[in-house]
C-alpha cells in the first residue's frame, strides 16, 4: 500500500507540480492527502525519538530516505509557501533551473544524453515540460 500511495503521490506532482496537498485532497480516488499529512506525523514522530521495533524503525527510515530523494517537504506550512511560489515562479516543475540543470547533468552521466523522453520521470523529476 505505501509504495502504491508514494507512486501515486509521484504521478500527483507529475501532473500539478507541487506535493502541497491539503488533508482532504483526493486524486484518482485515493485520500493522498491524508497518506501526505500521515508521512508528515511520523516523521515528527521519529524526530523526536519515538519508533516501534527495530525492523519497523528500519522499514520507516528508508521509507523517509526515499521522499528525501523526491524532495518531499517536511513542514506543512513550507509545503504551502512551496505551493504559492511553484505557481508564480519561473521554475521547471516547481524546481529552480539549478535543481534541474544539476538532474540533467546526472542524467548525462548515468544514460550519455540529455534527450529523455518527453514524460520521462528521472530520480522522482519531470526534466521536460
Amino acid at each position: 500500500r505505501w509504495d502504491t500511495m508514494y507512486d501515486l503521490l509521484l504521478e500527483y506532482r507529475a501532473e500539478k507540480g507541487h506535493m502541497a496537498l491539503s488533508k482532504r485532497e483526493a486524486y484518482k480516488g485515493q485520500r493522498l492527502g491524508c497518506w501526505v499529512q500521515r508521512q508528515r506525523s511520523i516523521y515528527r514522530q521519529l524526530q523526536a525519538g519515538q519508533s516501534g521495533t527495530t525492523i519497523e524503525a528500519i522499514r520507516l527510515d528508508e521509507r523517509m530516505e526515499r521522499l528525501n530523494d523526491i524532495d518531499f517537504v517536511w513542514d506543512a506550512n513550507a509545503a504551502r509557501t512551496e505551493r504559492r511560489e511553484g505557481e508564480n515562479a519561473m521554475f521547471i516543475g516547481c524546481k529552480p533551473w539549478v535543481v534541474v540543470y544539476q538532474l540533467l547533468k546526472d542524467y548525462k552521466a548515468e544514460f550519455g544524453h540529455v534527450s529523455p523522453a518527453l514524460k520521462e520521470i528521472y530520480r522522482g523529476h519531470p526534466l521536460r515540460v
